[in-house]
């Protein structure tokens, strides 16, 4: 029998007491835990990604800040970043060290309350604007064919249920989020097939209305990225639906490899006109793309 080859990788139970971590007080304060400020340099820089909601903190090579002994420092630009982006202290860090830049990078460790029912559970607020990227990507990239106020609705439900079901050890939490997301939006989307009925991607197989089986159905995996590709299908043919017979035919032929002499002649217009055309319907792409 021949025997397998495992490559196992083994975990240690975390120290949190040996762990960096960094907290912003309501009073404006930035506190540095004490491994930490054992690990840091005399003089540090700090530093903070709006958009990313990441910590920086390097070596100031003899210049910036005085790392204190307290642990303690005066961060009232810090605060003011944080509440720029509807954070309000106190706000916990995690750091970690990166091994490109050698800083110490820290992400926000997010808050657990008690619920009515005595649960440990996440902060709503700010866990909506931890996981905002998720929560945009998803929106603007998936079930095009679902209006924008119940996709955003159903993205928001999902990722709040989602946080609360989570469980660490089989992925990391914004994976996790990302994936419940994305499976919710999916199965969001699918409902609305009926009104687009008319359209080759949702048209049911049979009349049978207990069936009412399309291609969507042909998918074994609900969470494949294959629901996406058709989706994305389904927004193109909305799309093109809404052009004139004429620019529906130009983007058709150019889709099909054919030249621009050709295409004049077929349209039996000038290739200035043909250009004036091929920039009106980028200009009504785009407007269809930041409507849907």
């Amino acid at each position: 029998m021949k025997s397998e080859k495992f490559n196992f990788q083994w975990f240690e139970k975390e120290n949190r007491r040996k762990s960096f971590r960094a907290s912003v007080s309501r009073d404006g304060k930035l506190h540095l835990g004490k491994p930490l400020r054992e690990n840091l340099p005399p003089f540090i820089q700090i530093g903070f990604d709006s958009s990313a909601m990441v910590l920086a903190i390097a070596d100031g090579h003899g210049a910036g800040i005085s790392c204190p002994a307290c642990g303690v420092l005066t961060a009232q630009a810090l605060c003011t970043q944080l509440a720029n982006i509807g954070l309000r202290p106190p706000v916990y860090f995690h750091l970690t060290r990166d091994e490109h830049t050698g800083y110490l990078l820290g992400r926000i460790v997010l808050h657990r309350k008690i619920d009515s029912a005595g649960r440990q559970v996440f902060d709503t607020e700010q866990l909506l604007i931890r996981f905002r990227s998720i929560l945009d990507n998803a929106i603007h990239l998936m079930a095009k064919s679902t209006p924008l106020a119940d996709r955003k609705s159903a993205a928001v439900e999902a990722l709040c249920a989602a946080a609360q079901d989570y469980e660490p050890g089989c992925r990391d939490l914004e994976t996790y989020l990302e994936g419940r997301v994305k499976l919710a939006l999916r199965t969001e989307n699918r409902q609305y097939a009926e009104s687009f009925s008319q359209r080759s991607l949702d048209q049911p197989f049979s009349a049978n209305e207990e069936d009412g089986f399309c291609l969507y159905d042909t998918i074994a995996d609900a969470s494949s990225d294959w629901t996406d590709i058709l989706d994305g299908q389904l927004d193109t043919e909305r799309f093109c639906g809404s052009l004139t017979p004429d620019q529906q035919i130009l983007i058709q032929m150019l889709r099909d490899g054919f030249k621009i002499s050709e295409i004049t002649d077929i349209l039996d217009i000038s290739e200035q006109d043909l250009r004036l055309m091929a920039c009106e319907i980028a200009r009504q792409r785009l407007k269809f793309e930041m409507e849907s």
